[in-house]
């Protein structure tokens, strides 16, 4: 690209004494000058949609369509490089952070993840693992895949619970068909007992040798321990 220069100094023709060869303008000259005119005006671009070949250098401050633009060179150069879609660049809009980052904070995808947000969210269930993969139960299958036994499904007896080799206190109870195997009685004087038949009862005395032989008539339906 050149800039057009005069080959000749047409006003200095002007100052030129009449007659003076110098002074007349010759058609090679006019030839000249306008050929180096055309050559000039041949390496410049069009204003209106150029062409341009070869490397072009943009001055430092420049704009498009009146916006100034402001990325450096290098910044360009790493846009030429990205082969992602307008679509598929506007998928990052709204990001605020840095999106691996975001993805590493993420509990990986498994299929028991998978399994277990398939699950039907009723009232009751259970998940159950059964083997190879998360199920929901409910009720008597739970309570099967569980291990549970019928006890599950019983309201708790009030008071407090005990263990088979604790010690209790009974306070009228009724004991309905009892065995008495071993231990002590200890509290009150008897305790009476049901023997499951209609209208009838036996009854448990504990007393002392004396107490024993106090007794005129002994009642055919106690059973009378002798302690002390």
């Amino acid at each position: 690209m050149t800039d057009y220069t005069k080959n000749y100094n047409w006003t200095a023709k002007d100052s030129l004494a009449p007659g003076s060869a110098g002074k007349i303008i010759k058609g090679s000259e006019f030839d000249e000058e306008f050929s180096e005119i055309a050559s000039s005006i041949a390496t410049k671009a069009d204003k209106a949609s150029p062409t341009f070949t070869g490397t072009v250098s943009l001055p430092s401050s420049w704009n498009i369509a009146g916006t100034a633009v402001t990325s450096t060179a290098a910044e360009l150069n790493t846009l030429d490089g990205i082969t992602a879609t307008v679509t598929e660049l506007n998928y990052t809009d709204g990001v605020t952070s840095n999106i691996q980052t975001q993805l590493d904070a993420k509990q990986p995808s498994n299929a028991d993840l998978t399994a277990i947000t398939g699950l039907a969210k009723t009232d009751g269930n259970f998940i159950v693992g059964n083997g190879s993969t998360w199920v929901a139960e409910s009720g008597s299958t739970a309570r099967t895949s569980l291990g549970l036994g019928t006890i599950a499904t019983l309201a708790a007896p009030s008071g407090t619970v005990v263990g088979t080799t604790d010690t209790q206190t009974l306070t009228n109870k009724t004991l309905t068909s009892p065995t008495v195997t071993g231990g002590t009685l200890s509290g009150t004087t008897g305790v009476w007992l049901n023997n499951g038949a209609a209208n009838t009862a036996s009854k448990i005395s504990k007393l002392t040798q004396a107490q024993y032989n106090a007794i005129g008539t002994k009642d055919s339906n106690t059973l009378y321990i002798i302690v002390g």
